[in-house]
């Protein structure tokens, strides 16, 4: 059992260790607005040997996103930001963006 636990925590890192954008500046080539929602999902508690499983909201904020993109000899690669709402407006198709931390 304890094999498997490291096992998984190692597969588990491998697959986190690739979640990072692939391209921090380029051409923006879609803008999306998501508005604001709430999800419902259930949470399992534990009170000494019941189980209870509650309905739990989960609040989802306004979301205004960009994706870009760049371009070099051997192909293109595509990475999705989200921007606050006022940079949001500024921008426009086709602009360059670069991300700063």
């Amino acid at each position: 059992m304890k094999y498997i636990k490291q096992a998984a925590i190692i597969i588990l890192l491998f697959f986190l260790c690739g979640c990072g954008h692939s391209v921090s500046e380029g051409i923006i080539i879609e803008k999306q607005h998501k508005k604001a929602y709430t999800s419902i999902i259930p949470v399992t508690h534990i009170v000494g040997k019941s189980t209870i499983t509650t309905m739990t909201p989960i609040y989802h904020g306004e979301r205004w996103l960009i994706k870009i993109q760049k371009c070099v000899n051997d192909g293109c690669k595509e990475s999705v930001y989200d921007v606050d709402e006022k940079e949001f407006w500024l921008l426009n198709k086709g602009d360059y963006w670069r991300y700063e931390e």
